[in-house]
């Protein structure tokens, strides 16, 4: 999960009362679906009593300890209870807690070097909880990536990582993006040029099989500087897995649905199933997560599906912030055969700040993801979608009148992967998304509202950069009328040998630039992918 925002003492406060450790034996017990939890070790759950636990679902109320919290200062001296980060490739160092400065066992490296630090900024990012000392100093790299190594991280918990970056009196991008690798791969961008009240964060980010996160710090496309990327500080939190309900089955998740309330998680176990067929949608209140494990350890994750070609939608956003991570989201249809006249969702949103983040989306006969009714600030990404082919619809995701940003996700046997209807207040930002070989028409789409031609609107706007097209059957892109700010199309490869061949653009008012072609084809891991 990802946002850059101005920093929320609510979400602070909240920060700090996670726990330090999961309930393991707890959350063993309701994963294997026993309803009673007999023994703990000690240390491992301190003062809770054995109880009896639903067999329904399961409402997590227990106070835990706190978890790690590292806070990493990327040039000069480093104040109290921060870490200092080496600029060079260094050895693993020990990291000690911000509230206790105590050594953990969790321990940074940099395995690619920084090329300089700077001292001299004048950043005062008094609303972020930063000292100055930490926020003024910073490291920053040039034409290939830095990393960084964190390991000794706890496997059964997750991390939240907030990253800052600021370079004051300065004209110019410096945009920088930050690629998180755990178990998961998620990205994240800030703008460092004259920053005092953004940071950049992914939340819920778990370590590896080695317990290990590694951090790719690069410049984003915006970038226009040569001293390319910039990181002043890193603050890592634990995040042990705290589930509001672990559902298993159909009348759980109903139940958890109707009660979720906003900050709330419902889990799906990993390996559950849940049928939906003949039991209607899922209303997701505002503000909850729904989410399961795919991708931890290599697993599949929890499904949610129907086998009813008609079922309509399946997930539905019923309110703002609604989060949707790490799920199996099946529907019936998977060919390219008309199976039915219904309009069959997997996700749909009218609904605003809506996150849909590590699933796999696969089997809609019109959209794997449906955006309309306003919703805007939409955030998909890190998704494997796929077969979603019906004839004449076929949508991975379809934006009506809606606004989205689409990364890093892979996307194959869509009609089209992304769509667009054009109707005014609508547009779509997809960047580093890769485009696998198989489709039955173009990759990325915007409709003209009303019809084919550059006398019809095509939304508000296009921006299309930094992904790889590797489906070369047919066009990559096409643009179907004049957006009204313009389309824009930069930084990516194509496996098409010309532009001419790639694009298919109704408008001028079109932005061309930095692209390339005739990339080679090679074989491409969309993550845990399920039998079809």
């Amino acid at each position: 999960m990802s946002s850059v925002s101005e920093i929320n003492p609510d979400v602070e406060n909240l920060n700090a009362k996670r726990s330090k450790r999961v309930l393991s034996l707890a959350l063993a017990a309701i994963i294997a679906g026993t309803g009673i939890l007999t023994s703990c070790s000690k240390g491992e759950v301190e003062g809770i009593s054995p109880e009896k636990l639903s067999s329904k679902v399961l409402s997590t109320e227990a106070t835990l300890t706190d978890g790690v919290d590292l806070r990493i200062d990327f040039g000069g001296t480093p104040p109290s209870n921060y870490n200092a980060a080496s600029l060079a490739v260094s050895s693993p160092v020990a990291l000690k807690d911000f509230n206790t400065g105590i050594d953990t066992e969790v321990k940074l490296a940099t395995v690619a070097a920084f090329k300089g630090s700077y001292t001299n900024s004048t950043t005062y990012p008094v609303e972020l909880g930063i000292p100055q000392t930490a926020a003024a100093d910073l490291f920053y790299g040039s034409n290939t990536a830095s990393v960084l190594e964190i390991s000794g991280l706890t496997s059964n918990s997750t991390y939240d990582l907030s990253f800052f970056a600021s370079r004051m009196n300065f004209s110019g991008s410096l945009e920088t993006q930050y690629k998180v690798i755990g178990a998961t791969t998620q990205t994240v961008l800030i703008e460092p040029t004259n920053n005092t009240t953004q940071i950049a964060s992914l939340q819920a980010i778990a370590p590896d099989d080695a317990g290990k996160i590694r951090i790719e710090v690069t410049k984003g496309a915006k970038n226009t500087a040569s001293s390319n990327f910039w990181l002043n500080t890193l603050i890592i939190k634990e995040t042990p897995f705290n589930y509001s309900y672990v559902v298993k089955t159909v009348a759980e998740l109903k139940t958890a649905a109707s009660k979720a309330k906003s900050g709330e998680i419902i889990y799906v176990d990993d390996n559950a199933e849940i049928d939906m067929t003949g039991q209607g949608f899922i209303k997701i209140p505002a503000g909850v997560t729904l989410m399961s494990g795919r991708g931890k350890k290599g697993i599949l994750g929890g499904m949610i599906y129907t086998t009813n070609v008609s079922h309509g939608n399946l997930l539905q956003a019923n309110g703002a912030g609604v989060k949707i991570i790490g799920l199996r989201v099946r529907g019936a249809s998977t060919t390219t055969a008309r199976s039915s006249s219904s309009y069959c969702r997997g996700i749909y949103s009218i609904f605003s700040d809506l996150e849909v983040a590590n699933c796999e989306i696969f089997g809609w006969n019109h959209a794997g993801i449906y955006l309309t009714g306003g919703a805007s600030n939409v955030q998909i990404h890190d998704n494997y979608i796929h077969h979603n082919q019906q004839s004449g619809l076929g949508y991975g995701i379809s934006i009506d009148k809606a606004y989205a940003v689409i990364t890093n996700n892979y996307f194959d046997y869509n009609r089209h992967g992304i769509a667009g209807s054009g109707i005014a207040g609508s547009g779509y930002e997809a960047a580093f998304n890769t485009v696998m070989p198989n489709a039955t028409e173009h990759s990325f789409d915007m409709h003209g509202n009303g019809g084919d031609g550059a006398q019809y609107t095509a939304g508000d706007y296009v921006n299309i950069h930094d992904n790889t097209f590797y489906m070369g059957a047919y066009k990559a892109i096409t643009v179907r009328g004049t957006p009204k700010n313009g389309t824009t199309i930069s930084s990516n490869k194509f496996v098409h040998t010309s532009q001419a061949a790639a694009l298919n653009l109704y408008a001028t008012n079109n932005t061309i630039t930095g692209n390339t072609y005739s990339t080679a084809l090679v074989t491409v891991n969309p993550g845990p992918a399920t039998a079809l």
